[in-house]
């Protein structure tokens, strides 16, 4: 009987360990976020949009590390901003929570 007992006891703590505690939840999970780094790889500066919508404006041979997004299905848009013709880059992707994506655009410009 007390082999039993013991091997139930030893099952339950086995499995509340296995289990995360709320305070081990990260932070994207909470937020429900995902993360994207944006390389602009051209040498000129393009318009960011996200779902159609002005974020800001990206120098040339810009960086952003770890930008954050609502997780699920967005439209990147990048416009180069001097040009009669501008070169126009789009990505899109369903990104899931806490997922660490990378974008890079500008490198298929004809003029570089």
């Amino acid at each position: 009987m007390k082999k039993i007992i013991y091997s139930i006891l030893f099952f339950l703590i086995m499995l509340s360990s296995c289990t995360k505690d709320v305070g081990e939840t990260l932070e994207c999970e909470t937020l429900g976020i995902s993360y994207v780094d944006i390389n602009n790889a051209d040498n000129e500066p393009y318009y960011m949009y996200i779902n159609d919508v002005y974020i800001m404006e990206l120098g040339s041979d810009y960086y952003i590390d770890d930008y954050e997004i609502p997780a699920g299905y967005h439209e990147f848009r990048f416009v180069e901003v001097n040009a009669i013709i501008p070169n126009v880059d789009v990505f899109s992707a369903d990104f899931s929570i806490c997922e660490h994506s990378s974008i890079v655009f500008g490198e298929n410009d004809p003029l570089k």
